[in-house]
């Protein structure tokens, strides 16, 4: 899958790149001098549009039918992403002991508030959230969280699906 034709061709924000770019720098701004890798990003990214998941806070977005897919697909984008904000000097990725961390710059605090609208404010709502509800979670932890759960998170359609005799496909 080539993840900048796709962008080029459909010229859209929604699930581009940039749309990846943008929440990551929410995360990444929210982490305060602590560097994020790859796989937390990824992870953070999912539980962020999906708090219905795991808590009382609704979803940013609409819950879909086996939507724990959706960590396996947004890897390639968010490193698109990553690679725009590197490109604008709004994030850096250092290589440490751990592996590579991307970690916020002096333009990042900057650069988000000119962002004003409700998704926005929202989305840090649920940053917040989901940092601190994970923040004492190794990356195994982590990583086994996420896997324990994936199969349930998008499973209540197929379970719906058969009570009523329907297909999803």
């Amino acid at each position: 899958m080539d993840i900048k034709n796709i962008f080029r061709e459909t010229n859209t924000v929604f699930n581009s790149p940039l749309e990846f770019a943008l929440r990551c720098l929410c995360i990444l701004d929210n982490s305060k001098t602590q560097g994020i890798d790859l796989e937390r990003l990824v992870y953070y990214d999912y539980l962020i549009l999906n708090t219905g998941d795991f808590t009382d806070l609704p979803s940013i977005h609409t819950p879909l039918p086996f939507r724990g897919a959706q960590v396996f697909v947004k890897r390639e984008f968010i490193k698109e992403g990553l690679k725009i904000l590197i490109s604008k000097q709004l994030i850096e990725l250092k290589f440490e002991e751990q592996g590579i961390r991307y970690y916020k710059t002096h333009l990042t605090n900057p650069f988000l508030q000119f962002i004003n609208c409700d998704y926005y404010f929202k989305l840090k709502e649920r940053i917040e959230l989901v940092s601190n509800y994970f923040k004492n979670y190794t990356d195994e932890q982590l990583t086994n969280y996420i896997n324990e759960n994936l199969e349930k998170w998008g499973g209540e359609f197929v379970k719906e699906s058969l009570f009523r005799n329907t297909s999803i496909s």
